[in-house]
């Protein structure tokens, strides 16, 4: 019998949860393009901000650049979206992440719930930067 696999709303948790993670992955790569694709359309002149397709797309790369750099702490988060515990989670069919973020990526919010990670990801950094100059001086 197949899992139907139900991801839950999306909360502020989830949000930091995220801006949290991609700042791991920043950390342990080293690669900041995760970085360069919060940058919206609107940041860049254009007076328009990314629409939902954009942020799906973004999103989904984001998401598999987790799971490829930070498999566990992903799959916990994602065991959380669908009200499983991590053991139970690992059971499911190999296709659940893409169910998952097909679900994730087609909510109605994702576009807010996305830029708000970000926003507030960018505002993590600017403050991770700023205590690391402290530190220096």
């Amino acid at each position: 019998m197949a899992t139907k696999i139900k991801v839950r709303d999306l909360t502020v948790k989830d949000r930091i949860k995220l801006a949290d993670l991609i700042i791991s992955v920043v950390a342990k790569t080293g690669d900041e393009s995760l970085l360069k694709m919060f940058v919206s359309s609107k940041e860049k002149g254009s007076g328009e901000g990314l629409n939902k397709e954009n942020y799906a797309a973004i999103g989904v790369r984001v998401f598999l650049s987790l799971l490829q750099n930070l498999e566990e702490e992903t799959r916990a988060w994602f065991a959380d979206l669908v009200g499983l515990t991590v053991e139970e989670f690992y059971t499911l069919p190999f296709s659940t992440e893409l169910v998952i973020l097909d679900q994730i990526t087609s909510k109605e919010d994702f576009d807010t719930f996305f830029n708000a990670a970000s926003a507030l990801f960018k505002k993590m950094s600017k403050f991770k930067n700023m205590l690391s100059e402290a530190k220096k001086g």
